[in-house]
């Protein structure tokens, strides 16, 4: 009887360690795959408006642009309004490059590079 109370002490804790670390590993398997979903939607916007960067840093720095655009479109259209918002050409731009670039002195080539 004490084996079974003393095997019972033991395995409460290591129990509970092992479901925190199954929710903790469940979280960053949904995290991933949310960044790999959106790293497809951004290879996909690519080849839809035939953007190309010059180099993987570049690309890295427009991905995040990108992302952040499309998670406010995402965000803006769950909520109830009359239209809906979508990505397009200038969906890799910060508000300050897309204003640069209608004002006439910034962007002159939004296509690949």
């Amino acid at each position: 009887m004490k084996m079974v109370s003393k095997l019972g002490t033991w395995l409460v804790p290591v129990f509970v360690i092992l479901l925190v670390g199954m929710s903790t590993a469940s979280e960053i398997t949904a995290e991933e795959e949310e960044l790999s979903s959106m790293v497809e939607r951004h290879e996909q916007w690519m080849v839809r408006h035939n953007r190309s960067y010059a180099d993987e840093a570049e690309k890295a720095k427009r991905f995040l642009v990108f992302k952040k655009n499309a998670e406010f479109v995402d965000s803006f259209n769950k909520g109830d309004h009359s239209y809906t918002l979508g990505l397009n050409d200038f969906s890799d731009l910060t508000d300050d490059e897309f204003t640069s670039s209608m004002m006439g002195n910034g962007l002159t080539d939004l296509s690949s590079d």
